[in-house]
């Protein structure tokens, strides 16, 4: 009886296993999407914030991080006419469970990088070496204070605290995202 129990137990394994291994973590930060992340995401990148600019194309965003996987596509939104993304493990050697690349008229527009939980103090202060104390701009709740910067290139930003067991968010917008954001306010 032991041995058919051991073996049941082996072969739900070795099913439970091979069903894993066919899914990729998505977006959410679910249960599943946590331990798919786990045992899947294996990239490291570096995002050079203050290099990057709203003329780079999405070309040249998939050479520069070819193994990084990125799933890119026709996704219309505020953000962008086009995104790519995929799960990471880490960016700038700080924890982190997803990047999104965004696109419009050919240009690279926005980042968008979900750092763990975890790591919120450790990117605040890779940014903070970087970039500087930053501007602290407050929107009536705490959850919604924000820390920026802006530089030639655009602007970078992130959440001042952590929201608790999700992840925070560090964005960057093109100088062209920005202005063309200002314009249009002008204009309507």
């Amino acid at each position: 009886m032991m041995k058919k129990t051991i073996g049941l137990l082996l072969v739900l394994s070795l099913v439970a296993g091979g069903w894993l291994y066919k899914q990729t973590p998505a977006h959410a930060y679910t249960l599943k999407n946590r331990v798919l992340h786990f045992l899947k995401a294996d990239n490291s990148i570096s995002i050079p914030f203050a290099q990057l600019s709203g003329s780079m194309t999405e070309k040249e965003i998939l050479k520069h991080y070819p193994k990084l996987g990125l799933d890119c596509g026709y996704e219309p939104s505020s953000l962008g006419e086009r995104s790519c993304y995929a799960s990471v493990k880490s960016i700038n050697e700080v924890d982190a469970w997803f990047v999104v690349f965004f696109f419009e008229k050919g240009g690279l527009r926005q980042v968008k990088a979900d750092i763990m939980p975890g790591a919120h103090k450790a990117m605040m202060h890779w940014l903070t070496d970087k970039f500087g104390s930053g501007m602290t701009v407050s929107h009536g709740k705490a959850s919604e204070t924000l820390v920026h910067w802006i530089e030639l290139n655009g602007a970078i930003a992130m959440n001042k605290e952590a929201y608790g067991n999700e992840p925070s968010q560090v964005v960057w917008v093109s100088k062209e995202r920005i202005l063309q954001k200002i314009m249009k306010g002008r204009l309507s």
